[in-house]
């Protein structure tokens, strides 16, 4: 303990606050709270603190530590929060993996909002749900909402897009409301919002109340297709509700919350009931355990407000479940029950959530098992002190010269991470490996630094699909980020062979798990690489394929391909259907008709 701390430490006040540790480069590392701040942060300090290997690895790396006192220890608990959310501290215990947990979210600060799938809850400007288990149920959940109330699911800006192309299939068969027409109010869209965001909260019966009474009121004036409309949403919400499995009582809006341990990794699976049905079970992983390991959990996972039910069962009480209580009303705004679920049906369904978090434990820890002692043979392979968790490999591919490409495949705990893929476009079609090997990873660094959505993790070890030269061209720029840098060459007959480093090649032959793997890598980026450029290629040559016809440009083009969507729709079309295209004369769409007849003369 420094000199710093002690000085420090001698005058701590005894009150209520917030404590927040820095190390010697004056970064916050962590947050804390406490009832009595000159207990709590005293005890990181005492020479007999039975400690956590984790605790004391923070403990040996805080140089100094500042303090804020609040009124009371909610107003502690408060500040905490806002400062974690805001920092990020490397050594506060967070839900594993938080920042790819898929969230629903919906723009707010526009009159037309939409609903998306966001991997972090960093932006303002989105109110969001979740977290759900998988990007596959949040985009099922979005194409749901979206079609029950007729919300848009296009690329377009509105009101900016009023009027600026023909609606959609959505919109013919009754699945989007058409606000491209400029025929819906702001007022109208909003309300369909505020039904679709009930619905997620599992309050279907206010929406198919509200439904009712306005499919009541335009049959009573005479508008009987609007009313079939809203007929028709009610009974989709209907056929989706029955899809529930009902497990409480009707009135019960409730998460029941249980965890498992396994070796030191804790699991916890959260049950969340509404209206008496299961809307979703998620279950999520923690870095680390800790004495108040409930209590601890229930701050960071409710820290959006719709998110928090009107009850919590959990198998313990939490030491600060009055704080929490109190903490989870102010955030919902009403009252919030944190009870000891003792008996009934839910004590059967924590059984049921206490299993389940057992099997996810289980399931990732013979992944892990199996990818740690891998991974382990490649760190002594290559000469690594610390096993690696997370790899990226990167790749270059071109065709000929032209449609000049990157692709950033990842691989982290066991499994190939397919949603944190990355592309890279380059403006310079000169071809030159290795500079646009430089380019690619120097952008994707640049983004880890500003912490950019999809680029703020920072990876153990970065492979390069290339030998010696691709290394040359980027080990300085990686080394200085502190991150392992190799290149994976093949033989003569395209056939991976050896890692390359600074100290020469490392032939993977001799360990057939190895070899597997890193051949397992190759492929994949170079399928990955290769499938984008292919895609882009083939994109180029339609466009410019239409492009060449006089007087068809990139707007033109884009209208025709809005219209048609195919290059060889086009060329069947007529001069009648090309002429009913926005921004399409008479005479140009002659000229296109006569350019693709001739060119199967």
């Amino acid at each position: 303990m420094n000199k710093k701390i002690q000085d420090k430490l001698a005058v701590l006040t005894s009150n209520p606050g917030v404590y927040i540790m820095k190390n010697a480069d004056d970064d916050i590392i962590y947050v804390g709270k406490a009832k009595n701040l000159k207990n709590r942060v005293s005890q990181y300090f005492a020479a007999n603190s039975q400690h956590t290997p984790k605790v004391l690895k923070m403990v040996s790396n805080i140089d100094h530590f500042e303090y804020i006192v609040t009124r009371s220890e909610l107003e502690a608990l408060i500040l905490e929060n806002n400062l974690i959310k805001q920092h990020r501290p490397k050594y506060n215990i967070l839900l594993k993996d938080d920042k790819t947990y898929p969230y629903i979210a919906l723009s707010k600060n526009t009159d037309f909002p939409h609903f998306t799938l966001s991997r972090r809850r960093s932006d303002t400007g989105y109110r969001y749900f979740g977290p759900f288990q998988s990007s596959k149920s949040v985009w099922e959940i979005i194409r749901t909402i979206n079609s029950v109330f007729g919300l848009y699911s296009c690329k377009h800006v509105f009101p900016r897009d009023f009027n600026k192309f023909r609606p959609c299939l959505n919109y013919h068969i009754g699945k989007c409301i058409g606000i491209c027409t400029g025929k819906v109010s702001a007022d109208e869209y909003r309300a369909n919002v505020n039904q679709a965001i009930a619905f997620l909260n599992g309050d279907y019966r206010r929406v198919i109340n509200e439904l009712e009474l306005q499919m009541n009121e335009l049959s009573e004036s005479m508008e009987f297709e609007k009313a079939a409309v809203l007929r028709d949403r009610i009974r989709s919400i209907k056929r989706l509700e029955s899809k529930q499995v009902i497990v409480l009582s009707p009135d019960v809006n409730r998460d029941i919350i249980a965890y498992s341990e396994l070796e030191n990794e804790v699991c916890f699976s959260v049950m969340h009931i509404r209206q008496g049905k299961l809307l979703f079970q998620d279950t999520v992983f923690m870095t680390d355990s800790a004495e108040d390991i409930i209590g601890v959990f229930i701050e960071r996972y409710y820290q959006q407000k719709d998110m928090i039910p009107k009850e919590i069962a959990v198998s313990r009480l939490p030491g600060t479940h009055e704080l929490l209580t109190q903490w989870l009303s102010a955030q919902r705004g009403t009252a919030v029950r944190l009870f000891e679920a003792r008996k009934g049906e839910n004590v059967r369904l924590l059984d049921m959530c206490r299993k389940n978090a057992l099997e996810k434990l289980a399931e990732k820890k013979s992944n892990g098992v199996r990818s740690g002692k891998l991974m382990g043979q490649i760190a002594q392979m290559l000469g690594i002190t610390d096993i690696p968790s997370r790899i990226e490999m990167y790749d270059i591919s071109h065709f000929g010269g032209d449609s000049i490409v990157g692709g950033m495949i990842v691989w982290e705990d066991g499994r190939f991470r397919k949603s944190e893929y990355k592309k890279f476009k380059f403006d310079d079609l000169v071809q030159d490996d290795y500079k646009h090997t430089y380019e690619m990873i120097e952008r994707r660094l640049k983004r880890m630094e500003n912490a950019s959505e999809g680029f703020d993790k920072k990876p153990d070890i970065i492979f390069l699909d290339g030998g010696v030269g691709h290394l040359n061209a980027v080990y300085e720029l990686v080394s200085g980020y502190g991150i392992a840098v190799f290149g994976l060459v093949k033989d003569r007959k395209h056939r991976t062979r050896a890692c390359v480093g600074l100290q020469g090649e490392v032939d993977i032959r001799t360990n057939p798990a190895v070899f597997k793997f890193f051949t397992a890598l190759q492929d994949e980026v170079h399928r990955y690489a290769i499938t984008y450029m292919q895609k882009k290629k083939s994109k180029s040559m339609l466009s410019s394929e239409l492009m060449a016809v006089e007087g068809v440009g990139k707007s033109r083009y884009k209208a025709l391909m809005d219209k048609f969507k195919t290059l060889d729709n086009i060329k069947k079309a007529s001069i009648d259907q090309l002429a009913d295209t926005s921004g399409i004369s008479r005479a140009l769409a002659e000229k296109i008709y006569l350019h693709f007849k001739e060119e199967c003369l």
